[in-house]
Parts: C-alpha cells; structure tokens; sequence
C-alpha cells in the first residue's frame, strides 16, 4: 500500500524515491562524481515533473469543485497560485480529458488550443507532435 506524501515533507518523498541526491523545496543536491547518466535521469525526471504539475493542479481543484462544491478561495490558499493561475489550469483540464492529453507535449501545447473547437485542437495537437 502507498504511503501517504507528507504534504510538509516534498523533499524527503522526492528523495526516497531512488533518485540520487538530497531534495528539499528549495535545493537539490547531487553527490559527488555522479554519472552522467545518472544526473541526465534527474533531468528527465523534473522535466516529467514539471510537465505534469499544471494538470495536477487543474484536475485537483475540478476536484474540490465539485466533491465539496470548494471555490478557488480555498485552491488559492494552499496552493499560493493566483486566481488568474488555477483558473487557466482548471480550463485546460476541462477542455482535454485524460485521453485527449498527449503524453509528448507540454501542458502550454494545451493550452494554446483549449478555446478552439476539438477537431481544431486535434489538428494543431497533431502538428505539434509532427515538430
């Protein structure tokens, strides 16, 4: 069974996870001497991270939405995102279920194209993964 993440403890989780180096909210510390393939898989892993913080957040606060009928008062709180912020993230995640979103593009692809109509975002998606 997973064990909960300490919401206070983002470092410790990080660093358990097999990575090498020593997280926190505001360092990363790498060991000494350590292989280029080894740092290359930190930099792929924040990539993928980072990537996916922006349908984390949209699909959390839907969530709250509608689970608990929370506004964007409680999500600004304990995130410290704007309003501006979580409602762009909200609205991408409503636009693009989970099996609409491309796994190769970045969450501001997405973006982009949530105002155009679905085959339109599908065309422009679509272009995007051909660059």
């Amino acid at each position: 069974m997973d064990q909960a993440l300490p919401v206070n403890d983002v470092g410790s989780a990080l660093t358990r996870s097999g990575l090498p180096g020593t997280f926190t909210e505001t360092t990363l510390v790498l060991p000494a001497n350590l292989p280029y393939d080894e740092w290359e898989r930190v930099g792929e892993f924040l990539k993928r991270l980072e990537k996916a913080c922006g349908w984390w957040i949209g699909d959390w606060v839907r969530y709250g939405e509608h689970a608990y009928g929370e506004k964007y008062s409680q999500a600004i709180e304990a995130t410290g995102k704007d309003y501006d912020t979580l409602a762009a993230a909200v609205r991408v995640s409503d636009r693009f279920e989970i099996t609409r979103r491309r796994v190769n593009l970045s969450f501001s692809h997405h973006a982009e194209v949530a105002a155009l109509p679905e085959p339109e975002q599908e065309i422009w998606l679509d272009r995007a993964e051909a660059d």
